[in-house]
């Protein structure tokens, strides 16, 4: 069984208002370009569900998710050209917003292609085309406890 279920027709007004499309997208662009490094994070603030795993407060799943990261400038692009990118209170998605973010985006893949074949700890050699999890800060592949070569990210 699926939780995902279409509807039976279109809907007769959107789901959210303007003021909550605005929230959503200042929450998006808050997880691009993380601390100035260019880095998609995939949950920069409390991570309630992390606690119970590591016995304590989780401060957030600070990592860069190769696939995820490309997902969500995609979509930015995608949404520069609706009515998303304006509706409601700023930050607007202007084209200057979108440039800066995807030349900030730009940097951070060459700095972590740049990681390509350095020594890891055990003696691996980064594959920096393979690698799907990244480290933010400082910029590197995650080094915890996971099956490489991870093929879905």
């Amino acid at each position: 069984a699926s939780c995902f279920r279409p509807l039976e027709r279109p809907l007769e007004r959107p789901p959210f208002n303007d003021d909550e499309v605005a929230e959503m997208r200042r929450r998006l662009l808050g997880n691009l370009n993380y601390k100035g490094t260019g880095a998609v994070v995939a949950s920069p603030g409390a991570t309630p569900a992390l606690s119970s795993i590591i016995g304590g407060p989780a401060a957030g799943y600070v990592f860069d998710w190769t696939r995820d990261g490309a997902l969500a400038i995609a979509g930015l692009i995608r949404l520069s050209h609706t009515r998303v990118a304006t509706a409601g209170g700023g930050p607007h998605l202007h084209e200057g917003t979108l440039d800066a973010v995807l030349q900030d985006y730009l940097r951070w893949v060459r700095r972590i292609v740049s990681k390509d074949g350095d020594l890891m700890p055990g003696g691996a050699r980064v594959d920096a085309h393979g690698e799907g999890k990244w480290e933010i800060i400082p910029p590197g592949p995650f080094k915890g406890g996971w099956c490489r070569p991870q093929s879905d990210g």
